[in-house]
């Protein structure tokens, strides 16, 4: 039995491995000569990971890399970031990657955004975010943004059939990868992942897509009802991606008691969530007072 995992074994090794748009192609090709500075902004699975693998691998420069949705706080940014893009490296540039940053507090991103000043002779940021929006405009302006969108459809599917081939599996519905990635794009690791669950046997045929906005909609109806232990029985049952369910909560304002209190209290709530560490309690925080002031 095999118990590789599909999206690292098939990773892409090397920049022309990549599944790219000609003009992003042309843009990354630029950073991997020049080293500047970058914020790579894009949807889950689109590449940002992939890409910094690469270019570390490329460049050979000393590195440091960070969860932000794990160390959001300013002192992780002192006690880590600082000392190490500070110091003098076995390379001519060291790298710090900061993965998530769209989870950094926003004391965490002011010192970031003087600490690029003061070591950009010896030292590059590569900054990564869902999200760009949650990033301060200052710290923006210090890098070259690159949004990570738009992987054609059609090197996706090949890349796919690619996959299968290696690993021997027999394709017995034809329309069953064209449909994964209509559903789940721009998601590419999504999409692999995926197909390797619904491989049974050597056998891809009926591919079942867990659909977040069914949870999304089992989370509002209990919210209606006022059923907190079925709520956090979801949020903890669940890989819940709490800014697409303050998303799906502002567009489904409209069946809300107060539309427009609903609205700011979601709009309240999704600023908190970049800023606390246990996501479900600020959210549960959002539901208790969505009841008390009978918005939903």
């Amino acid at each position: 039995m095999s118990t590789d995992i599909w999206v690292f074994k098939h990773e892409p090794k090397t920049f022309q491995e990549m599944i790219l748009s000609e003009d992003m192609r042309s843009v990354l090709g630029k950073v991997l000569k020049e080293v500047p500075n970058i914020m790579l902004v894009g949807n889950a699975g689109v590449g940002k990971g992939t890409f910094t693998n690469i270019f570390l691998r490329e460049t050979k420069l000393d590195y440091i890399r960070l969860n932000c949705s794990d160390e959001t706080s300013i002192d992780a940014m002192r006690t880590k970031v600082k000392s190490f893009a500070t110091a003098l490296g076995i390379t001519p540039l060291k790298v710090v990657i900061l993965n998530e940053a769209d989870y950094l507090s926003p004391n965490a991103q002011a010192m970031l955004r003087d600490l690029m000043e003061q070591v950009q002779n010896i030292t590059r940021f590569i900054i990564q975010c869902n999200y760009g929006n949650k990033v301060i405009p200052e710290l923006q302006s210090r890098c070259q943004v690159i949004e990570l969108n738009g992987p054609p459809m059609k090197d996706i599917g090949m890349q796919c059939l690619k996959i299968l081939k290696a690993e021997k599996v027999t394709v017995k519905n034809k329309t069953a990868i064209s449909d994964t990635i209509k559903k789940l794009y721009p998601d590419i690791r999504k999409i692999i992942n995926t197909l390797q669950m619904n491989t049974i046997d050597g056998i891809l045929d009926t591919v079942k897509i867990e659909e977040c906005n069914e949870i999304y909609s089992m989370i509002l109806k209990c919210m209606k009802k006022g059923d907190l232990d079925e709520i956090r029985k979801i949020l903890r049952s669940n890989a819940i991606n709490y800014v697409e369910l303050y998303s799906y909560l502002f567009e489904q304002a409209g069946s809300f008691k107060s539309p427009g209190d609903a609205i700011i209290e979601i709009g309240e709530f999704l600023y908190r969530s970049s800023l606390i560490a246990i996501q479900e309690i600020n959210f549960m925080t959002l539901v208790v007072t969505l009841l008390k002031r009978n918005i939903v």
